[in-house]
């Protein structure tokens, strides 16, 4: 009740309120117990409790809610939650290590093995969330690609190239290391498509913060409303 207690919510509707989650979660039969005497489970049920009782909240945060719900009434909370989820008709941002979880709920963008989501994700969010630093993104235009409207690529396909077609200035230098004794990191360009990393070779003294640089790219992901239509090397 307290979440909503607090926002002075009427008595008949708190109760209410608490009926249906209580009900949804399976829980009514303890509600009358004190916390103390509540299983690890039980716990975790009335947290989720908490997180839902709200109705009008524009967000739900759930930090790996099922970690100790037993495993063989998992499924039917994850049933739960995604009804309470279309109920609301807020965004649920659900946080979860159990690869069985990810894949019996709604909106992924992408599966597959770790190479093949780094080197072609299916969706800019995966290229960009995916990677650090994530994909740089630009118009197509800008590299003369017309199948899709933006253009994807990783720091590491690209190069410092005075005659590259992405031009910009040096914002930072970041070192990660050396390879072959020479320093090696990421270098951010300030460019009017935003920040663009490129990964690789790192010359403090050719490519110091206020430079004018240009990047060339070698290889780059085509998308068109946000979905992958092709990927491309540069010969």
């Amino acid at each position: 009740a307290f979440p909503l207690e607090v926002r002075g919510t009427a008595a008949a509707e708190i109760a209410k309120r608490i009926d249906t989650i209580c009900d949804e979660l399976e829980i009514d039969r303890i509600r009358s117990r004190k916390p103390r005497s509540l299983s690890l489970f039980e716990k975790q049920l009335v947290a989720v409790g908490k997180a839902l009782v709200r109705p009008d909240v524009s967000m739900v945060l759930l930090d790996e809610p099922l970690t100790a719900v037993e495993p063989k009434v998992k499924w039917r909370l994850r049933q739960t939650l995604r009804k309470v989820q279309a109920d609301l008709g807020v965004t649920m941002i659900y946080v979860t290590h159990d690869q069985t979880e990810v894949l019996t709920t709604d909106g992924i963008l992408q599966t597959g093995t770790p190479e093949e989501i780094y080197q072609s994700p299916a969706h800019e969010f995966v290229g960009h969330f995916v990677g650090s630093p994530g994909m740089n993104f630009v118009p197509g235009a800008a590299l003369g690609v017309t199948q899709g409207d933006r253009v994807g690529f990783r720091p590491e396909w690209a190069t410092l190239d005075d005659n590259g077609p992405l031009t910009g200035t040096v914002a930072r230098l970041r070192t990660l290391g050396t390879r072959n004794g020479e320093p090696w990191g990421v270098t951010t360009l300030d460019t009017e498509h935003g920040d663009l990393a490129v990964r690789g070779p790192i010359d403090p003294r050719g490519t110091a913060p206020g430079t004018k640089a240009a990047l060339k790219v070698e290889r780059y992901v085509v998308f068109k409303n946000q979905q992958r239509v092709s990927s491309h090397e540069r010969v």
